[in-house]
């Protein structure tokens, strides 16, 4: 407590010297190391990333009877894919390292601009302490040359480089820049799409089975006869409705479990840019009922990675629930909308009395390179 509360006095401190002295105050805050997240009390913003990007179950340090530091867990370098159990050789920054951002003119920037910055979410990595990944992170100073050797990370490396420097006002040297579009170019294109790229099905905190069994298991019209059974893929029971076809089905064999908006889609209308285990969140969620959705085998490979401009479901009074749900989590994950793509939403809202128009248009993707409008197959 004593430690949060020095370190709230010299944050709001250096923020009103900022104000008045905005030049030397940010040159000492970036002076430190890892400033802010290596040196910040209990339940910080390092203990906090560490906490939700763990894939076993953290174990913390009790101060006061309540949970202070992450101690153990389990976490991969972003650079090497190296794992490691202990919290005390994680490192948690920016996938841009401070010593770029200190040559690129930050010395105007308030601090307390800067501290927001470094605890953005979507530019925050885990590195092992001293591994070959921190190096490879260091290397960078002047240009994004020293990509991961994770190939599940090389993409969103460049992707989420880019989308923080153009976030927050960060100067881009010229060959920089040409570098970046060249990678953002080819990484954002079908021909660098690899379904491996998001890992599923997974057995995620609190699942007893992997995703696509629980789906099974939570969309079922009829008791399965083994719902509580511990092995996982010993199913029997069980009637499911192709919300697609309208048909039912009694053989989970016929059932595959549809991402509503395709890996493919998803990834060349922005998640290309996202780090593994963001892909793997969205391989794998289970928070919306129709984010993942149990139809006929047959019907779903006949949808593929299709837009709606491309497939509609055969069932046409599910045809503006499509729709909406479709938008819906292109907008809860951020993703792109291609021109073709949003004239045939358009076509769709209009017909359905859904108003999406003006929300849809601000996330058309405007490059007209018409990557999306092919008959893409996952």
């Amino acid at each position: 407590m004593t430690k949060f509360l020095i370190l709230f006095l010299l944050i709001s401190c250096a923020h009103q010297q900022a104000e008045r002295f905005p030049s030397a105050v940010t040159e000492g805050i970036l002076s430190w190391e890892a400033w802010p997240l290596e040196r910040e009390g209990c339940q910080n913003k390092k203990d906090d990333f560490l906490a939700r990007h763990s894939s076993l179950k953290v174990t913390y340090e009790k101060k006061l009877n309540q949970n202070c530091h992450v101690v153990t867990g389990k976490w991969k370098d972003f650079f090497t894919g190296e794992e490691f159990t202990e919290a005390s050789d994680a490192v948690v920054t920016t996938v841009v390292p401070f010593q770029h951002l200190r040559h690129k003119g930050l010395q105007d920037m308030p601090a307390i601009r800067i501290s927001a910055m470094n605890r953005d979410d979507d530019f925050l990595i885990v590195l092992k302490k001293s591994g070959d990944g921190y190096k490879l992170h260091q290397q960078n100073t002047y240009s994004p040359t020293s990509a991961p050797t994770v190939i599940a990370n090389q993409c969103a490396f460049f992707g989420m480089w880019k989308d923080m420097k153009d976030k927050w006002g960060i100067k881009f040297r010229k060959d920089e820049k040409n570098l970046l579009k060249e990678k953002s170019d080819f990484c954002s294109s079908p021909d660098a799409y690899d379904r491996e790229l998001f890992k599923h099905w997974s057995k995620l905190p609190g699942q007893n089975c992997h995703t696509r069994m629980e789906s099974l298991k939570r969309d079922t019209v009829h008791p399965l006869e083994n719902k509580e059974a511990t092995n996982c893929e010993d199913l029997t029971g069980g009637r499911w409705l192709d919300l697609y076809s309208g048909n039912m089905i009694d053989d989970h064999k016929l059932i595959d479990i549809d991402h509503f908006v395709p890996l493919m889609n998803a990834y060349v209308s922005g998640g290309w840019k996202w780090p593994w285990w963001k892909k793997e969140n969205y391989a794998n969620y289970m928070k919306d009922s129709l984010h993942l959705v149990s139809v006929s085998a047959r019907e779903n490979r006949s949808k593929g990675a299709k837009h709606p401009g491309l497939y509609m479901p055969p069932l046409e009074s599910f045809h503006c629930e499509y729709i909406k749900q479709w938008v819906a989590i292109k907008f809860r994950w951020n993703l792109a909308f291609t021109t073709d793509e949003a004239s045939a939403l358009e076509v769709y809202s209009m017909k359905c009395g859904i108003d999406v128009k003006e929300a849809m248009m601000e996330s058309v993707d405007l490059l007209q390179s018409g990557r999306m409008s092919v008959e893409l197959k996952e």
